[in-house]
């Protein structure tokens, strides 16, 4: 199985946005597909200070409850791990505040089969664990303390804009799928 790739550029000074870019169109041109996420700060939002994405294996230690006093713990075993069992994304706030959710691999298929247009092929087939994190990542931050834009960019997540306007939130998109094996690009309808 193909791997995904995370990458963060973070931190003071200039050229962060620059260097992701330029990676952003070096994968797009090796035919990846790639999934942009910036996070930008808004007075007062809670500043979001971690967020992760993890695949929990048979042989991890893996704990998580809700309700009131909600539980996430995630060791790893140090060798042979096993199948992949859960994917879980969980945020934390600068301020202390947290959130996280969990679904299990059969969850994840199950939603993908219902939701996704390209389950069938391209990035469900070939970065399934990545794929996964990605579902339940956008699943935890809806509750996160994001702004407003990022969410917004969120659910456009998948889609290409043919046109150009003054509010591309308003252009409406289209999903298109590329055949992983001969790069043929067909458009699957409007977005949802």
């Amino acid at each position: 199985m193909q791997k995904g790739c995370t990458q963060l550029y973070y931190g003071d000074g200039k050229g962060k946005t620059t260097a992701a870019m330029g990676q952003i169109v070096r994968c797009v041109g090796h035919g990846f597909k790639v999934l942009v996420y910036q996070f930008l700060k808004e007075p007062n939002s809670g500043e979001v200070s971690i967020i992760q994405a993890q695949v929990v294996y048979e042989h991890d230690s893996f704990n998580y409850s809700f309700g009131l006093e909600p539980v996430l713990k995630h060791i790893p075993a140090a060798s042979d791990r096993g199948e992949p069992t859960y994917v879980y994304a969980m945020f934390r706030t600068k301020e202390g505040g947290f959130g996280f959710d969990v679904m299990s691999m059969d969850a994840v298929r199950t939603f993908a089969q219902q939701y996704s247009k390209s389950f069938s092929s391209g990035p469900w087939q070939t970065n399934f664990e990545e794929m996964a994190k990605k579902t339940v990542l956008k699943k935890v931050l809806k509750y996160a303390p994001l702004k407003s834009d990022f969410q917004r960019g969120l659910a456009l997540d998948g889609t290409i804009k043919a046109d150009v306007g003054e509010d591309m939130y308003a252009v409406p998109g289209t999903v298109l799928e590329v055949d992983s094996e001969t790069g043929e690009v067909t458009e699957v309808g409007p977005e949802a």
